[in-house]
């Protein structure tokens, strides 16, 4: 799947690259605005729009099952194959080098360098290439990110891909806009505007994540901790200089390579795999036993109760397709759960949704919940605290408790990995 991931990727980039240089070829210097504007306007109706379509209402219809995914894959590449064939029909190439000598890589490699070196010394050349670089490079990685880190601030699937959706269709009057305005107030002028424009939405889309995040400290002043602490402070702060100490130059390794060291508060009696709550599993972070019970655990058990209209509310804000018109006992079907206990999916008003979701949706304490109906009110029973990934806090301290190490603890949690010293 990585392969054929990687395969595809520079083909897209591969094709773009091509796209671009092919102007030359199909208009004069005078047109490449207009010809361009139209190209991508046309690319984002029938290379995208149409496509995208075919694919969500596959996706929505099917559940987001395997050949719903895989249809997808399929009809992309199918559709863009398909559109390929009148490009190679008619355009016929005229500026390019003459074949003098066979292809090698060696030969490549010297053409790369010398246009690197006619490039170093054209100044407004040069300065343009390396902006160009920075400039794509930002773009590519708020594409590429986009979407996972939608999913981190806890938004939907359906409603990320309805976004991208009108994304692609609102680019369609821009990109002919954007001609007329590079037409009336020149090239660098509206390029510049465009830039500007982007990196305002940049910052107020950091902004608007950034205030949906659950508030986070990287660290605590002496002061705070402290504060909050109170009269065992020092003792607190001396036990945490020990462990820091004696844990100095230790890492967690899976395969010799770092593992993602997630932690949660506490479980209700195992956790579950990376695979239940994210997009990647990872062979490390599987479904283990953790032995923290409400003896241990403060506020182990919670209950949180929602009107009907509250749960609508704090539902359709993520989900607005959802169908939650009927009474509070019809919102939620389906319930499925993992082997360690945790809701894995279910369906809320005909939407499919993981546990972890709904809990980030309805502020729960945890997946591990069952729900009750009684009238207008569903009242969540939650068990424990957290994703439920990777090591459970108060299950390492009851293991320690029982006397095991620290090294067996993490490798406990931590489904084969090994405390090593690290001498990377």
């Amino acid at each position: 799947c990585l392969v054929g991931y990687v395969v595809s990727r520079i083909g897209f980039s591969g094709s773009c690259l091509f796209y671009d240089s092919f102007l030359t070829d199909v208009t004069t210097d005078e047109r490449m605005d207009h010809v361009s504007s139209w190209g991508y306007a046309m690319g984002y109706i029938g290379g995208s729009t149409i496509p995208f379509v075919l694919s969500i209402a596959m996706l929505l219809f099917f559940d987001y099952n395997r050949f719903s995914q895989v249809f997808s894959v399929l009809i992309v590449s199918a559709w863009w194959a398909l559109f390929s064939i009148p490009f190679f029909r008619n355009v016929k190439q005229e500026h390019y080098v003459e074949k003098t000598e066979p292809v090698s890589p060696a030969r490549i490699f010297r053409n790369v360098i010398g246009t690197f070196k006619e490039i170093c010394l054209r100044r407004g050349l040069l300065f343009f290439v390396i902006a160009y670089f920075f400039y794509i490079d930002g773009v590519n990685t708020v594409i590429s990110i986009s979407t996972a880190y939608g999913s981190t601030l806890g938004l939907g699937s359906t409603g990320m891909i309805l976004a991208l959706l009108v994304t692609q269709i609102v680019a369609v009057p821009c990109s002919i806009w954007f001609a007329k305005l590079s037409a009336r107030f020149s090239t660098r002028k509206a390029l510049m505007g465009a830039v500007i424009m982007y990196v305002i939405i940049c910052l107020v889309g950091f902004y608007m994540g950034f205030s949906m995040e659950p508030s986070q400290k990287a660290y605590e002043t002496a002061e705070d901790a402290a504060a909050g602490w109170g009269a065992g402070a020092l003792y607190y702060e001396e036990k945490l200089a020990r462990a820091v100490a004696e844990t100095d130059g230790e890492v967690i390794v899976y395969d010799g390579e770092p593992v993602l060291a997630v932690f949660f508060s506490s479980a209700a009696g195992h956790t579950q795999g990376a695979g239940e709550v994210w997009q990647t599993d990872l062979p490390y972070l599987q479904s283990v036993d953790s032995p923290e019970d409400d003896s241990l655990v403060p506020n182990y058990y919670s209950v949180v109760t929602f009107t009907a209209q509250e749960f609508r509310d704090r539902f359709l804000a993520v989900y607005p397709a959802a169908k939650l018109n009927g009474d509070a006992g019809s919102f939620l079907t389906d319930i499925t759960r993992n082997d360690a206990g945790f809701v894995s999916t279910l369906r809320v008003g005909g939407v499919t949704v993981r546990g972890n979701e709904l809990r980030t949706i309805l502020g729960l304490r945890s997946p591990s919940f069952t729900v009750e109906v009684s009238g207008d009110t569903l009242t969540f029973h939650v068990t424990g605290y957290g994703h439920g990934v990777g090591m459970s806090q108060y299950g390492a301290n009851a293991m320690a408790k029982e006397g095991y190490s620290c090294e067996e603890i993490l490798e406990h949690y931590f489904t084969g990995a090994q405390v090593v010293q690290w001498a990377g």
